[in-house]
């Protein structure tokens, strides 16, 4: 049966992106005014003395008077901002900061430009945490505030919604020259260690954690039924390098596709249904040849622990309330056992402070739920809705 399919959005990562990025980039300000001649005079004078600076980077919009600030963080002199690695914490709907998380991986790694992107309610953006926000410009205002976004807000399932606002970002951050960004999603993983094995790949490749090797059938959860469902994939962690334009552009185009995909005639019954984002991580993974980090230290969780010292913990279902159990939403036959094990028990320990909070489901102003069936309304509309958030 044919279907029909409805006219996408303006890209997020393409159009926009490019021409955002076409202006100079990486000019300092100081007490909120741009200076051109200080991001000469200063690097050099300080690399003279061998001490760091802080600078602020930002982003100017092509056409636009406002600046977006991207990322800020501490630099070191004599080092150019754009071959840096950055990491890039998603935010998502609920109550997690991202402040416990950007200082677990600044203390691991203090080369690296830390930054987060929110991924909920436009009007309920945390407060400040310490972290700078990727997705805010220096007036207070929000490149999130645009039709585009909230657009994806009502069409999008959260996790896609999510992804959408990580590959902008990651795109953003590549197209100014950053040499590699990884996406670590707050509130589901928890870094314990060095994770640079993450960003070790080629700069041509992206690269993606496997959740699990081959799985014994001993009716533990989760199985191969639930890798069949939830992907090989870890949907928490992944790296872009600066050859992955490519491979972001696609995965964004396929994100809108099951953003905006019906049945021709209106049906429910006959609705296409939305692949989600585990699955096109397969299937990009196979096109454009994703690497994979084996690094048993990478991705550790309730589908796999088989070392003493994590580096990067993935418990998305973690409750501190619950210590003994590392998922409260799989039953007595875990997989991963938590009691009796002194080691996981402290990783958890060691974790909690970044797992804290939890993710809550979007609603709109009023607390109307934006769930399937507001999604499915959303889709199947002849122009895009007006926004909850601004009309």
């Amino acid at each position: 049966m044919a279907r029909a399919r409805r006219r996408r959005p303006p890209s997020l990562t393409r159009t926009r992106v490019r021409e955002e990025c076409t202006a100079e980039l990486y000019r300092p300000r100081v007490n909120g005014l741009r200076c051109r001649w200080l991001g000469v005079i200063v690097p050099r004078l300080f690399a003279a003395l061998r001490r760091s600076i802080s600078a602020e980077v930002t982003v100017p919009r092509y056409g636009a008077d406002e600046d977006v600030l991207v990322v800020t963080g501490r630099a070191s002199a004599g080092e150019s901002v754009r071959d840096r690695h950055h990491v890039c914490l998603v935010v998502p709907n609920g109550t997690h900061l991202p402040g416990a998380l950007a200082a677990a991986v600044a203390h691991h790694h203090p080369d690296v430009e830390i930054g987060a992107i929110w991924c909920g309610d436009p009007q309920l953006r945390p407060a400040d945490d310490g972290v700078p926000w990727c997705d805010i410009d220096r007036s207070g205002g929000s490149s999130t505030a645009d039709a585009e976004w909230h657009h994806a807000l009502l069409t999008s399932s959260s996790l896609d919604l999510e992804w959408r606002g990580a590959l902008r970002a990651a795109a953003l951050l590549l197209h100014d020259g950053a040499h590699s960004v990884t996406l670590l999603w707050v509130g589901a993983v928890a870094v314990l260690d060095d994770i640079s094995t993450m960003w070790a790949a080629p700069e041509s490749a992206f690269t993606l954690v496997p959740r699990v090797g081959p799985l014994p059938n001993d009716g533990a959860t989760p199985d191969e039924r639930s890798l069949a469902e939830e992907g090989m994939f870890n949907v928490h962690v992944a790296t872009f390098g600066r050859g992955s334009l490519d491979v972001i552009e696609w995965l964004t185009e396929r994100l809108e596709d099951d953003a905006i995909e019906v049945s021709h005639d209106g049906d429910p019954a006959h609705e296409v249904l939305s692949v989600g984002v585990a699955r096109w991580l397969e299937v990009a993974a196979s096109m454009f040849g994703a690497a994979r980090c084996d690094d048993e230290r990478i991705g550790v969780g309730a589908w796999r622990w088989s070392t003493e010292r994590p580096a990067l913990l993935d418990a998305p279902g973690y409750d501190p309330e619950t210590p003994w159990v590392l998922d409260r939403h799989i039953g007595h036959r875990s997989r991963t056992v938590i009691v009796g094990h002194v080691d996981r028990r402290a990783a958890l320990d060691a974790a909690a402070e970044q797992l804290a909070g939890e993710r809550t489901a979007l609603t709109a102003p009023g607390g109307i739920a934006i769930d399937d069936a507001v999604r499915r309304v959303a889709r199947s509309a002849s122009s895009p809705p007006p926004s909850p958030w601004k009309e």
